[in-house]
Protein backbone atom coordinates (compact mmCIF):
# COMPACT_ATOMS: atom_id res chain seq x y z
CA UNK A 1 0.00 0.00 0.00
CA UNK A 2 1.44 3.33 -1.05
CA UNK A 3 1.64 6.22 1.39
CA UNK A 4 -1.05 8.83 0.79
CA UNK A 5 -0.03 12.04 -0.94
CA UNK A 6 -3.25 13.86 -0.08
CA UNK A 7 -5.97 13.71 2.56
CA UNK A 8 -9.63 14.68 2.50
CA UNK A 9 -11.59 16.45 5.19
CA UNK A 10 -13.69 13.33 5.81
CA UNK A 11 -10.52 11.21 6.17
CA UNK A 12 -9.11 13.70 8.68
CA UNK A 13 -12.35 13.55 10.69
CA UNK A 14 -12.27 9.75 10.59
CA UNK A 15 -8.65 9.83 11.81
CA UNK A 16 -9.61 12.09 14.72
CA UNK A 17 -12.56 9.85 15.64
CA UNK A 18 -10.45 6.68 15.44
CA UNK A 19 -7.69 8.29 17.50
CA UNK A 20 -10.18 9.18 20.21
CA UNK A 21 -11.46 5.59 20.26
CA UNK A 22 -13.84 4.73 23.08
CA UNK A 23 -13.41 8.18 24.59
CA UNK A 24 -15.60 9.50 21.75
CA UNK A 25 -18.63 7.80 23.25
CA UNK A 26 -17.86 9.21 26.70
CA UNK A 27 -17.59 12.72 25.28
CA UNK A 28 -20.51 12.08 22.91
CA UNK A 29 -18.44 13.15 19.91
CA UNK A 30 -19.46 11.88 16.48
CA UNK A 31 -18.49 12.55 12.91
CA UNK A 32 -22.14 12.97 11.94
CA UNK A 33 -22.67 15.48 14.76
CA UNK A 34 -19.87 17.69 13.40
CA UNK A 35 -17.77 17.16 16.54
CA UNK A 36 -14.56 17.12 14.50
CA UNK A 37 -15.22 20.00 12.08
CA UNK A 38 -13.44 22.65 14.14
CA UNK A 39 -10.66 20.20 15.05
CA UNK A 40 -9.87 19.57 11.37
CA UNK A 41 -10.07 23.29 10.56
CA UNK A 42 -7.70 24.11 13.43
CA UNK A 43 -5.35 21.30 12.38
CA UNK A 44 -5.15 22.69 8.84
CA UNK A 45 -4.37 26.12 10.31
CA UNK A 46 -1.75 24.58 12.63
CA UNK A 47 -0.23 22.98 9.54
CA UNK A 48 -0.09 26.41 7.92
CA UNK A 49 -2.69 26.24 5.17
CA UNK A 50 -6.16 27.67 4.65
CA UNK A 51 -7.81 24.60 3.13
CA UNK A 52 -7.03 20.91 3.42
CA UNK A 53 -6.83 20.48 -0.37
CA UNK A 54 -3.63 22.58 -0.33
CA UNK A 55 -1.86 19.84 1.66
CA UNK A 56 0.00 17.56 -0.74
CA UNK A 57 2.89 15.14 -0.54
CA UNK A 58 3.71 12.25 1.75
CA UNK A 59 5.62 14.29 4.34
CA UNK A 60 2.97 17.01 4.41
CA UNK A 61 0.19 14.46 4.92
CA UNK A 62 2.16 12.97 7.82
CA UNK A 63 2.56 16.44 9.31
CA UNK A 64 -1.15 17.22 8.87
CA UNK A 65 -2.11 13.93 10.55
CA UNK A 66 0.14 14.84 13.49
CA UNK A 67 -1.56 18.25 13.60
CA UNK A 68 -5.01 16.57 13.66
CA UNK A 69 -3.97 14.39 16.60
CA UNK A 70 -2.39 17.31 18.47
CA UNK A 71 -5.44 19.56 18.04
CA UNK A 72 -7.75 16.67 18.95
CA UNK A 73 -6.02 16.02 22.28
CA UNK A 74 -5.81 19.75 22.98
CA UNK A 75 -9.58 19.97 22.48
CA UNK A 76 -10.18 16.92 24.69
CA UNK A 77 -8.06 18.60 27.36
CA UNK A 78 -10.17 21.72 27.07
CA UNK A 79 -13.42 19.74 27.17
CA UNK A 80 -12.35 17.86 30.30
CA UNK A 81 -10.69 20.69 32.21
CA UNK A 82 -13.44 20.57 34.79
CA UNK A 83 -11.96 17.47 36.34
CA UNK A 84 -14.39 15.26 38.17
CA UNK A 85 -15.17 11.62 38.86
CA UNK A 86 -18.58 9.97 38.59
CA UNK A 87 -19.72 6.67 40.06
CA UNK A 88 -23.05 4.89 39.97
CA UNK A 89 -23.92 1.29 40.81
CA UNK A 90 -20.29 0.18 40.77
CA UNK A 91 -19.47 1.91 37.46
CA UNK A 92 -17.14 4.85 37.52
CA UNK A 93 -15.86 7.43 35.11
CA UNK A 94 -12.85 9.59 35.78
CA UNK A 95 -12.67 12.60 33.52
CA UNK A 96 -9.58 13.71 35.42
CA UNK A 97 -7.77 10.63 34.10
CA UNK A 98 -8.97 11.39 30.58
CA UNK A 99 -7.76 14.96 31.01
CA UNK A 100 -4.32 13.77 32.14
CA UNK A 101 -4.13 11.36 29.20
CA UNK A 102 -5.17 14.10 26.77
CA UNK A 103 -2.54 16.52 28.12
CA UNK A 104 0.23 13.95 27.76
CA UNK A 105 -0.95 12.97 24.28
CA UNK A 106 -1.09 16.60 23.15
CA UNK A 107 2.51 17.14 24.33
CA UNK A 108 3.66 14.00 22.51
CA UNK A 109 2.01 15.05 19.26
CA UNK A 110 3.40 18.57 19.55
CA UNK A 111 6.88 17.03 19.82
CA UNK A 112 6.12 14.93 16.74
CA UNK A 113 4.98 18.02 14.83
CA UNK A 114 8.22 19.80 15.74
CA UNK A 115 10.27 16.77 14.64
CA UNK A 116 8.46 16.53 11.32
CA UNK A 117 8.93 20.27 10.71
CA UNK A 118 12.66 20.00 11.43
CA UNK A 119 12.93 17.02 9.08
CA UNK A 120 11.09 18.97 6.37
CA UNK A 121 13.36 21.97 6.89
CA UNK A 122 16.48 19.83 6.61
CA UNK A 123 15.12 18.15 3.50
CA UNK A 124 14.39 21.55 1.95
CA UNK A 125 18.02 22.47 2.61
CA UNK A 126 19.15 19.29 0.83
CA UNK A 127 20.06 17.40 4.00
CA UNK A 128 18.66 14.11 5.18
CA UNK A 129 16.91 13.77 8.51
CA UNK A 130 19.41 12.91 11.22
CA UNK A 131 22.32 14.37 9.23
CA UNK A 132 25.07 15.99 11.25
CA UNK A 133 25.41 19.66 10.46
CA UNK A 134 28.67 21.26 11.59
CA UNK A 135 31.07 23.96 10.57
CA UNK A 136 34.58 24.76 11.70
CA UNK A 137 35.95 28.18 12.40
CA UNK A 138 39.58 28.88 13.18
CA UNK A 139 40.14 31.67 15.65
CA UNK A 140 43.62 33.13 16.17
CA UNK A 141 44.99 35.91 18.29
CA UNK A 142 48.03 37.98 17.48
CA UNK A 143 49.03 37.96 21.16
CA UNK A 144 48.27 34.30 21.95
CA UNK A 145 50.20 33.49 25.14
CA UNK A 146 50.18 29.78 24.33
CA UNK A 147 51.70 30.09 20.89
CA UNK A 148 55.32 28.93 20.82
CA UNK A 149 57.89 31.49 19.89
CA UNK A 150 60.04 30.59 16.92
CA UNK A 151 63.57 29.63 17.85
CA UNK A 152 66.11 32.27 17.06
CA UNK A 153 69.08 31.33 14.89
CA UNK A 154 71.30 33.50 17.05
CA UNK A 155 72.91 31.97 20.05
CA UNK A 156 74.43 34.11 22.74
CA UNK A 157 76.71 32.78 25.37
Amino acid sequence: MASPTSITESAAKALAHATLGNFAAILEWTIEGDSYDEIVDDAVAEFGEDVITDVAGIKNVQLLKACVRFVLWREVTSATNVQFNLSDSGDSLSLSQLNDHARKSAKEWLSEINRLRIDASLEADGLSAGALVASMTEITRSDDPYEEEEASSEYSA
